[in-house]
């Protein structure tokens, strides 16, 4: 159920529209070239009593890396503190951020952070922002770092987006190979059922054009 469905008000802030915000008012806004008192400002003017930190990109330069992950985190913690009524801010990280591990590993909040790729350091470092903001008493702040997130409007950038994007470019009946380190998946196309696979995450589009999935060992984002 969706916030939405729940009666919540939901206000969409992003620099561009997309259609994954139709159903919602939305606030063209770039928070990143905006200070933590005006984004404060405009959280009290929408009377905001949370704030949900959904922003990110990956597969991209370091400097976007920075400003999405390190720079609008930042900022955003600013405005939340800066904010009257004391929202609440959810901080969408990633599992990345611990780093690789050994095959089997249980990773819990205590878990060590070790991040190696580019994408990991930086929301990472923007976790830490958050985090850091919260025991210090400046916000009422939560960092959730999710695994494998995935549903309509995937980012063509994303795994599940490539997925799709090469499961709609394939003939009927031919498959294709996806390398997951360290094992593979071989996926099926349109008209048939998915074939047996080893790895995270194998995916079939079904004749209703709807997309099942399967998902087994460690997720990733």
């Amino acid at each position: 159920m969706t916030l939405t469905e729940q009666g919540h008000d939901v206000v969409a802030v992003a620099r561009a529209w997309a259609p994954q915000v139709a159903d919602h008012r939305f606030l063209a806004r770039d928070l990143g070239r905006m200070t933590g008192p005006q984004i404060g400002a405009l959280l009290t003017e929408e009377r905001a009593d949370a704030v949900v930190n959904a922003s990110g990109t990956w597969n991209r330069s370091l400097e976007d890396l920075d400003y999405a992950h390190v720079t609008v985190p930042r900022l955003i913690t600013e405005g939340v503190a800066a904010a009257g009524g004391s929202p609440r801010l959810v901080h969408i990280g990633t599992i990345h951020e611990y780093g690789p591990v050994p095959h089997g590993t249980v990773i819990d909040e205590q878990h060590a952070t070790r991040p190696e790729a580019p994408y990991a350091r930086a929301k990472l470092t923007g976790t830490r922002t958050v985090l850091g903001a919260a025991e210090a008493g400046r916000v009422d702040a939560v960092v959730l770092r999710v695994a494998n997130a995935f549903g309509p409007f995937p980012s063509p950038k994303s795994f599940f987006g490539t997925l799709v994007a090469r499961l709609l470019t394939t003939a009927p009946k031919e498959t294709i190979e996806l390398t997951l380190a360290p094992h593979t998946a071989t996926m099926s196309t349109p008209g048939t059922s998915p074939t047996p696979w080893a790895g995270p995450c194998a995916a079939a589009r079904t004749s209703a054009d709807k997309w099942s999935t399967s998902a087994a060992e460690r997720p990733w984002t």
